[in-house]
């Protein structure tokens, strides 16, 4: 379901990552989940729903309860808990939502909505081998 689809659907969508503002207007900074290997987040759970996967923390929203817990531990402010409406039920329930790097997608939503192309995603040995000078 593309972001268009979702809107034409009534489908309230959730922004998974912040934009932080500084003084400089023409400045800003992109606040997102870190896919931290030994996430507070996974280990703070008490249901157990958020759990790593191929590198990728996900949360499962199916069961989670939205207490809030991994938003509290969470070391740089990436998680939100939301009130999501359940299409087919029309439900609402609170759900803690997170970047996963949309696991699920060819393309992150992020990526091919920036539109100066200023990001892209790099595994760490990447980022050392075109930053030597950064270690």
């Amino acid at each position: 379901l593309t972001a268009k689809e979702a809107k034409a659907a009534g489908i309230k969508l959730f922004s998974r990552n912040k934009v932080i503002k500084v003084k400089d207007p023409k400045k800003s900074a992109s606040l997102m989940c870190m896919q931290c290997e030994d996430a507070a987040c996974v280990r703070a759970c008490p249901l157990g729903v958020i759990h790593v996967e191929n590198g990728i923390v996900r949360v499962n929203e199916e069961d989670c309860i939205g207490c809030g817990t991994c938003a509290m531990v969470c070391p740089v402010g990436a998680i939100n808990v939301h009130d999501v409406q359940d299409p087919e039920t029309g439900r609402s329930q609170p759900i803690a939502l997170k970047c996963d790097l949309c696991y699920d997608k060819e393309t992150q939503a992020c990526i091919a909505g920036c539109k100066f192309k200023a990001l892209s995603i790099v595994s760490w040995e990447e980022y050392r081998a075109a930053n030597p000078s950064k270690e």
